[in-house]
């Protein structure tokens, strides 16, 4: 079974940086529903720019957007089957060692992100079979 996955990240992991957050979020969805999410997802994108008038091929942050807009994406697709998504926030300062190399702690944050919030929501889903993914 072939399994979407689609991962962004927010804030810097450059040890220079000021940002006192990380965090790397995304979800999954068995591939069957794939256009059913990105359609939602396009539509809900189309209705903000077009209420803000932000130009279409502009990427919209989530600081552009009000609370009830970022809940509106969720909603569009929160009840279609097999979406299931998740969050891991690092806080920088508290880690218990330094970023050195952000290439490296990527790595590592993509690993802890699937291990904490994907791999706990595939294992809901019941598959059966050989599980395939596409990052």
């Amino acid at each position: 079974m072939l399994i979407n996955v689609y991962i962004d990240e927010s804030g810097s992991i450059h040890k220079n940086s000021p940002t006192a957050y990380f965090a790397i979020g995304g979800f999954l969805v068995v591939n069957t529903y794939k256009n059913k999410v990105i359609a939602h997802y396009k539509r809900e994108n189309k209705k903000i720019k077009d209420l803000k008038n932000i130009p279409l091929a502009t990427e919209i942050k989530a600081n552009q957007m009000t609370e009830a807009e970022k809940i509106g994406f969720f909603k569009a697709v929160q009840d279609i089957p097999t979406f299931r998504g998740g969050a891991k926030v690092f806080l920088k300062k508290r880690m218990a060692k330094a970023i050195m190399e952000a290439n490296i702690f990527y790595n590592y944050a993509v690993k802890i992100f699937f291990c904490d919030c994907l791999i706990p929501q595939l294992k809901k889903l019941k598959l059966t079979g050989p599980i395939e993914f596409k990052v």
